[in-house]
């Protein structure tokens, strides 16, 4: 019995000296809320195939466009072959001309799959659904949905600006702006501009292929009281110059 007890309290304290060296962190996790299937719930409490990702880790990550977002979603894919933009969900994607994959900013369907990058700047959230969403969304939605969700204007004024480079060239400038016109009223501006060199170089013209030059921003003014609250005006434009990719 007190081999026992020598035995139990050596390895009391070699349990306690772990616990000493290896400190237990405690590190809290976004909830994000997702309005994807027409009303407010969390992520987990949604009865669908979906993935969220909320403002932090698109900062974080460096999200920008289709081709980012890929890479974090599972089963999806983007690509742009001959300026041909095609996204695909679990192997499904456009067929004779009409979209397998639906994208959507702030509720606004986007008829093309180019003119969804006017979205990714100044998000408040992703949420992409896998799977036929007709019920909700209509046609060219049987492999699923991306959600876009912007950031819209408060009563805070706030204002950002982010830089980003990178190889071959590759400059970006994201920014922000919003303030409160009055006590009901607010207004946000923001804009991103891509710049990047082409990764490859015709033999024959000696010119750049695969080059990028984006610019794009967008203006929104936003009516809000105890009553009511409403999105007043938004404009999104964009101007893009970039070759055409070989694949």
């Amino acid at each position: 019995l007190k081999g026992i007890a020598m035995f139990n309290s050596k390895v009391l304290v070699t349990l306690i000296s772990f616990l000493f060296m290896f400190p237990v962190f405690s590190e809290d996790i976004e909830e994000i809320v997702v309005t994807a299937l027409k009303r407010s719930s969390t992520v987990i409490d949604t009865p669908a195939s979906i993935t969220a990702i909320g403002a932090n880790e698109i900062e974080d990550k460096g999200i920008t466009d289709m081709n980012d977002l890929k890479h974090l979603i599972p089963s999806m894919n983007f690509t742009s072959v001959l300026g041909a933009q095609n996204i695909t969900i679990r192997g499904i994607g456009q067929f004779n001309g009409n979209p397998g994959v639906s994208v959507s900013t702030d509720g606004v369907f986007q008829s093309r799959a180019h003119s969804s990058q006017l979205g990714e700047m100044d998000l408040e959230r992703i949420e992409v659904l896998r799977g036929p969403q007709g019920t909700l969304f209509g046609k060219n939605t049987t492999a699923g949905l991306i959600n876009i969700i912007t950031n819209t204007p408060s009563q805070e004024r706030e204002a950002k600006i982010r830089l980003g480079a990178g190889s071959d060239s590759h400059q970006l400038i994201e920014g922000m702006f919003n303030t409160p016109i009055n006590d009901s009223l607010s207004f946000r501006f923001s804009f991103l501009t891509k710049e990047t060199d082409g990764f490859m170089i015709n033999s024959i013209t000696g010119k750049d292929r695969g080059n990028e030059d984006t610019t794009s921003f967008r203006a929104q003014l936003r009516y809000d009281n105890e009553a009511y609250s409403c999105l007043l005006y938004t404009s999104d434009a964009a101007d893009e110059e970039d070759s055409v990719d070989l694949g």
